[in-house]
């Protein structure tokens, strides 16, 4: 009996050190067009969590986004902490904000068929023969953006989240 109950501390003691690691930090970052026009834009491509795009009366574009990585080691939390990252491409009137470091390229696609372009995450890693390596940890990024009123907005989130968008003038793409 007591060789019993010992092997079930012992188990319960190893499930508690296998228990899932976790980290948030708030991101805080402030942009302005440098071009500003009619045809301003505000693009916000997201992966897991919710985007939230506010319109206000000043000019500033204030993003603020929660990352929260969680994974069963150490080493691979901090791997999260580095990858995971608030990317920004600045196009002088459209600004794009989106997760980087998810294992995937973000970048620029043209259709040969009627040649609009757009964006996208490109999940085929060339490196690799074409196959895409999963992180080693999770992770959410929950973006909460504002944005002058009359702005044009595009929202978008892939897993687990929600497009809100209110107060703003622009259309929505």
């Amino acid at each position: 009996m007591t060789s019993k109950i010992l092997t079930m501390a012992m188990l319960c003691l190893a499930l508690c050190q296998i228990k899932a690691q976790s980290f948030t930090e708030k991101i805080t970052k402030a942009f302005q067009f440098e071009k500003k026009s009619t045809n301003n834009t505000v693009m916000i491509y997201n992966i897991n969590g919710n985007v939230t795009i506010e319109g206000t009366t000043g000019d500033q574009i204030i993003v603020e986004v929660e990352k929260t990585i969680t994974a069963k080691t150490t080493a691979k939390l901090d791997q999260g902490k580095v990858d995971i990252q608030l990317g920004a491409i600045d196009l002088s009137d459209t600004m794009i904000f989106y997760v980087k470091g998810t294992g995937a390229e973000f970048t620029k696609t043209s259709s040969r068929k009627n040649r609009n372009e757009g964006w996208r995450y490109r999940w085929e890693d060339q490196a690799h023969g074409g196959g895409w390596d999963k992180p080693s940890f999770e992770y959410t990024m929950q973006f909460k953006v504002k944005v002058p009123m009359n702005v044009h907005v595009l929202g978008s989130t892939i897993n687990d989240g929600d497009v809100t968008i209110s107060n703003t003038r622009g259309e929505v793409i």
